[in-house]
């Protein structure tokens, strides 16, 4: 197995309030998927932690619920292109 240690650059869109969400709740969504939601400044953020570099791409304003059901349903789709593009790249090599 290959350990790695990845730098998760600053989310632009974290405020300084402890009790706001975005300070208490990162969650992995999937496969090396980073989604955070920021009650202060409505915004959701994610990241594929298997980019080089890592990179947030950030939404805002969007309710909550918005943002948690927009994951959902993209996390699924997502993993099929990762393994659509996996066997791109195979047959590329072949």
């Amino acid at each position: 197995m290959n350990n790695v240690t990845k730098l998760i650059p600053y989310l632009p869109m974290q405020c300084d309030n402890e009790e706001c969400s975005c300070k208490e709740t990162w969650e992995h969504k999937g496969e090396n998927h980073l989604v955070v939601y920021c009650d202060t400044f409505r915004s959701g953020a994610h990241a594929k932690l298997n980019e080089d570099p890592v990179r947030w791409n950030i939404i805002c304003p969007i309710p909550r619920e918005t943002f948690d059901r927009a994951m959902g349903q993209a996390m699924p789709e997502l993993k099929k292109f990762k393994e659509w593009k996996e066997e791109q790249e195979e047959d590329q090599d072949d």
